[in-house]
């Protein structure tokens, strides 16, 4: 299938945002074993996983880049001080960001009116930061009714307990906040041109990384696009599904 834009075809990653953005995430990651011999980074992994599969979804370029076995996620976090680097996000500021939010949410669970525990989840919870600064900020005001439940997949070293998955709890009052998650998750890049639906793919061509345009590797994002819009001609844009497994 080949997609109309002939351009598109063949852009090398200096001219595309999208690899160039996450292909920069991994090339400042230098990995060494115990002998102090340099191993394998996320960039010769993705080589060797294109030029094997022969493309790659941009979700499963993503996830390699940010959360593969040495990436930008999964490697800096566990760094000295990771948090005040690329991690300086609103949290880090100053406890009274957090302290604002348990305002918020102390005046949220008194909404539900409920005796029973109120959970709060947040996803993306990183090192602890934010979780630490609410649940202090609540105990402040005096709220007790509730139970906070820190959220992140990758690995850090936290001021407050976080987990890495979650169990599936039983219906109850809950909230659900995040900080800075949703660019993090992998998804897949689509267009739609002239009615027909297109997934863009990272290849490999004369050593270099560039995005092409083929038919969709996962029904979710036809099943997606049509439950949203039936009359969608030319467009772009982005679909999570709920897999995330490379093979």
């Amino acid at each position: 299938m080949d997609h109309p834009n002939s351009w598109t075809n063949e852009t090398q990653y200096i001219n595309s945002p999208f690899v160039a953005i996450y292909r920069s995430k991994i090339k400042r990651i230098h990995t060494y074993n115990q002998k102090g011999l340099a191993s394998i980074n996320s960039e010769d992994y993705l080589r060797t996983l294109i030029s094997r599969q022969g493309k790659i979804s941009c979700k499963d370029f993503i996830e390699v880049c940010l959360y593969g076995k040495n990436g930008y996620y999964t490697h800096t976090r566990k760094e000295k001080n990771a948090y005040f680097k690329d991690y300086a996000t609103s949290p880090l500021t100053h406890p009274l960001f957090g302290y604002l939010i348990s305002i918020f949410l102390d005046k949220l669970i008194q909404s539900f009116n409920t005796k029973n525990e109120v959970k709060i989840f947040e996803f993306g919870a990183g090192n602890g930061t934010l979780a630490y600064d609410i649940t202090n900020g609540l105990k402040a005001i005096g709220q007790r009714n509730y139970k906070y439940i820190a959220i992140d997949r990758s690995e850090s070293k936290s001021i407050f307990p976080v987990i890495k998955e979650v169990d599936n709890y039983p219906k109850s009052e809950s909230i659900i906040i995040s900080n800075e998650l949703f660019d993090a998750i992998p998804h897949h890049l689509f267009s739609v041109q002239n009615g027909e639906i297109f997934e863009k793919y990272v290849e490999i061509k004369n050593e270099k990384f560039i995005e092409s345009f083929d038919a969709p590797s996962d029904s979710c994002i036809k099943n997606r696009l049509k439950k949203n819009s039936t009359n969608l001609t030319n467009a772009d844009g982005e679909v999570v599904c709920k897999e995330y497994k490379i093979t």
